[in-house]
């Protein structure tokens, strides 16, 4: 229902308006009445208010008057005129001003329905637009972060201005992962839900931030000018509104948006500390233990290496793996702290993989762990106790239960909702664990269709709602569905449909004109 004001100073004809037309079947519901300019202005000031009905003669200033200043204090509402007919030609004059319609006393009720009727779809219409365009720019802010966060891109102030982020402050930035053996897939993003939305929650008014989706179970959250314990405690209370556990960590204090891809290394290194020292305590700051961690040592591909030998569950390739490793950085450096480093890097790497699959696994000790390692004094001693350590997960990794539908439909679910930004076959291996060639023949197994065809299905399906309900132009539309070009956006379409996209909207208008 959209929430109409009727102006009119005579009180029969007011109440009549309000008394005598069917409101609610056309779409709307009387939420106000006034006399005056001044009492209509009063009522559009409670913000409860989709549409004017004004009578062009009013005491002291005019309906003319009233749609002129709506028009520079609140463009978002619709007006419509009632008009004498000797004052017909004046009232046009308020072309200018956005009227939608007039109407002429006395009012035919088949003329009124007819206006409003036609308001009624271009409300809706406008507030579907709306909704896209605020939708589009969620993407592209969030497209932008993730790219910055991970080094994908070069940081650009001009974009940064049009996206409306806020470049310079004191910043912290948290990095939340839900546990995500609290729920299955299907699960996953009703505890998404959650979580945004008690972050949303507990964060004070005024306080500015980002929130920004960075993988299929963690939130970054990114808060300007407020103090660190501050911060703890908006942390605290979301962690406390959740029915399920979340790890935190949270970076240092940093000071341009340009730099928040160190900022997320450092809450991801202390998210991982938090994850691994099995404590009560779920949010761990940098600054408490960066002297215990340092820069990654494994790099992705060993790591994707690593998680396809796990979901194998193949011990003696995990050995192989980490011992040929171990081996190589050892006659590279000479130090045996790059080989501490890689030990506490491989735990991490495996306890994600056991919380993920390990019904009731609840993790190690990292201290414990760091003890072990740093007792060993030479490359055997380190060789022996990791494979000590990855023959102790046998049993673990026996009730493993890796559901590789459980996988693709998490992979399908972060194409669905990023599909406007560059995706590869390379970025759901980074943000799944797995080697891209076993990610794809896993997909093309489970759901019958390469990466590529299933991209381009979502891209092309949301296209078309786009060139339906909206009238947002090819370039708009393209870069929404992730095309950097109208050109290859449209040779794509027409190679998934036959049609143009212009084909497409023309049929899709005309259709809907004549039904």
């Amino acid at each position: 229902m959209y929430r109409l004001l009727i102006v009119d100073d005579e009180d029969v004809a007011l109440r009549g308006l309000c008394d005598f037309v069917d409101w609610k079947s056309l779409g709307y519901e009387v939420a106000a009445t006034a006399y005056t300019v001044d009492e209509a202005l009063k009522e559009v000031g409670k913000g409860n208010i989709d549409v004017v009905l004004t009578d062009i003669e009013l005491e002291e200033e005019s309906g003319l008057d009233l749609v002129r200043r709506l028009r520079e204090s609140n463009p978002e509402i619709r007006s419509v005129i009632l008009t004498g007919h000797e004052k017909f030609e004046y009232a046009r004059s308020a072309l200018r001003y956005d009227t939608f319609d007039f109407l002429t006393k006395p009012v035919q009720f088949d003329a009124l329905a007819k206006t409003f009727l036609a308001l009624a779809k271009t409300l809706e219409r406008e507030r579907s637009d709306m909704k896209m365009k605020d939708d589009y720019l969620h993407l592209r802010r969030t497209a932008f972060l993730n790219s910055l966060a991970a080094e994908k891109g070069v940081y650009n102030d001009e974009e940064a201005g049009i996206l409306s982020i806020e470049t310079k402050g004191c910043m912290l930035l948290a990095r939340i992962r839900m546990d995500s053996t609290s729920s299955d897939a299907e699960g996953m993003k009703a505890g998404k839900d959650m979580l945004s939305s008690a972050i949303l929650l507990n964060t004070p008014e005024g306080v500015n931030k980002e929130l920004f989706e960075n993988s299929v179970s963690e939130y970054s959250y990114l808060v300007y000018n407020i103090d660190e314990q501050t911060f703890i405690d908006i942390l605290s209370s979301v962690s406390g509104c959740l029915d399920f556990p979340v790890h935190i960590g949270v970076s240092r204090y940093f000071y341009h948006i340009s730099e928040l891809s160190n900022a997320y290394q450092q809450a991801g290194n202390a998210l991982d500390y938090c994850v691994l020292q099995h404590q009560s305590e779920n949010i761990a700051l940098y600054r408490n233990i960066h002297g215990m961690v340092g820069e990654n040592i494994i790099s992705e591909d060993v790591a994707m290496e690593i998680n396809e030998a796990l979901c194998g569950k193949d011990i003696k390739e995990i050995e192989n793996i980490t011992r040929r490793e171990m081996v190589q950085m050892y006659k590279g450096t000479g130090s045996l702290n790059y080989l501490y480093s890689f030990c506490i890097e491989f735990h991490i790497i495996a306890d994600h993989f056991l919380r993920r699959y390990v019904i009731g696994y609840s993790g190690g000790d990292i201290l414990d762990s760091i003890r072990n390692i740093v007792r060993c004094n030479d490359l055997n001693a380190l060789l022996k106790y990791n494979r000590e350590y990855i023959f102790q997960m046998k049993d673990l990794l026996e009730q493993a239960v890796v559901y590789a539908s459980d996988t693709v439909y998490q992979i399908q679910t972060y194409i669905n909702e990023h599909y406007s930004e560059n995706i590869s076959l390379q970025t759901l291996a980074d943000q799944f664990f797995l080697h891209p060639n076993y990610l794809s023949r896993l997909f093309q197994e489970k759901t019958g269709h390469n990466f590529i065809d299933y991209l381009t299905q979502v891209r092309v399906e949301k296209s078309k709602r786009l060139l339906s309900d909206t009238g947002f132009n090819m370039y708009d539309i393209s870069q929404m569905v992730g095309y950097s070009t109208p050109n290859y956006f449209s040779k794509v379409f027409k190679a998934s449909t036959g049609m143009t996209p212009k084909q497409w909207r023309d049929k899709s208008r005309n259709r809907g004109r004549n039904s």
